[in-house]
């Protein structure tokens, strides 16, 4: 469950789970699925892939339930979807039981489930902010795909390295980017934008005074010099122009 206790705890709080994609939950509550029959078909070295594929499934459950909850129509629309074609690939999977198609099978949808936070490192790329991708989510993939990917050395099986050893580059990739970017927050980069934007006019409206400074001085011999007040007139009225006309 610590998988994805920072994604609960952000739909909780705030009672919307429209900030998240349910693609990689789909994904992954498939692959522990096919991962739990795969190893009922062989019970004897197939306890430790049951046990720790069935803790994954009611993790899934979880989350999708919480997303149904706190989803919007249109994301909820698209929920029942993938969800229904999670139900025809898993029904597919239990109707064939050859185990050499079942391998195939299970190798394919944990490289979904791995591939499907892409989509993610995507916008993390174009924002430059890691809001939206859950730290412990890339975080609980990649020590998920480093321990199957070891266990799957010990009994050779190559059904469960191959698709793990992709995991391994993905999730690296993953934690790569939000280390990059972790400072990067929303507010942050808005403060940055806004004191941008701010010195920029403050510059221009320097200029305006330098470019429009009055020409007409009247000496004075006790007190140095003194501008001519129609001449200060004159320019305040140019100034208040200068202000008020829209910037080219």
């Amino acid at each position: 469950m610590g998988f994805f206790r920072g994604t609960f705890r952000e739909v909780l709080k705030k009672k919307s789970a429209d900030n998240y994609e349910a693609l990689p939950y789909v994904t992954t509550l498939l692959s522990t699925s096919l991962w739990t029959f795969y190893g009922a078909l062989d019970p004897d070295d197939g306890v430790l892939i049951i046990t720790a594929n069935s803790v994954g499934m009611a993790a899934q459950a979880t989350y999708l339930a919480l997303y149904l909850i706190y989803a919007s129509n249109d994301k909820k629309v698209k929920f029942f979807g993938l969800v229904i074609l999670d139900i025809v690939f898993l029904g597919t999977a239990m109707a064939v039981t050859l185990v050499a198609f079942q391998g195939i099978l299970c190798a394919t949808f944990p490289i979904a489930m791995y591939a499907a936070p892409l989509s993610a490192m995507k916008a993390v790329i174009k924002t430059k902010s890691v809001e939206y991708m859950p730290y412990f989510l890339s975080l609980f993939l990649f020590v998920n795909a480093g321990v199957w990917f070891t266990f799957a050395m010990l009994l050779k099986d190559y059904y469960v390295l191959v698709p793990n050893a992709l995991g391994i580059v993905l999730g690296s990739l993953q934690l790569l980017l939000y280390f990059l970017y972790k400072k990067n927050s929303p507010l942050k980069m808005m403060a940055e934008e806004g004191t941008s934007n701010v010195a920029k006019e403050g510059i221009r409206m320097n200029n305006l005074v330098e470019d429009d400074e009055p020409k007409g001085i009247i000496k004075n011999h006790s007190n140095g010099s003194l501008q001519d007040p129609s001449v200060s007139r004159q320019y305040g009225l140019q100034r208040v122009m200068k202000t008020l006309s829209p910037s080219k």
